[in-house]
């Protein structure tokens, strides 16, 4: 339970998320996570604070990390059987797409 509450704090910088793209089991794991966290803590995360430290973020590097992971969160470019049963909720992907434009 810690570990899952880690995962999705490490959502909420955008410096974590080049860790994120090296760890790819990881990353899927999360996803998994995020897809069973209640929407209004996942929007509270996405769309508030990681919006806020993008805004104050002068990484681009970072920055493009945070974009390629909220992609692969929503399973853009995956079939539904690739996702292993777990797509995410609409709302969960309507944050990560905010995040990532």
């Amino acid at each position: 339970k810690a570990l899952k509450g880690g995962l999705l704090k490490a959502l909420k910088l955008s410096e974590t998320h080049r860790g994120f793209l090296g760890l790819p089991a990881l990353m899927e794991e999360t996803r998994k996570l995020l897809a069973a966290a209640p929407a209004k803590g996942v929007s509270s995360y996405l769309e508030e604070a990681l919006c806020a430290d993008i805004d104050a973020c002068q990484d681009p590097r970072a920055l493009l990390a945070v974009a390629e992971v909220h992609q692969f969160m929503t399973g853009a470019g995956r079939l539904k059987k690739e996702l292993g049963g777990v797509d995410l909720p609409a709302p969960h992907k309507k944050s990560c797409r905010t995040v990532a434009n």
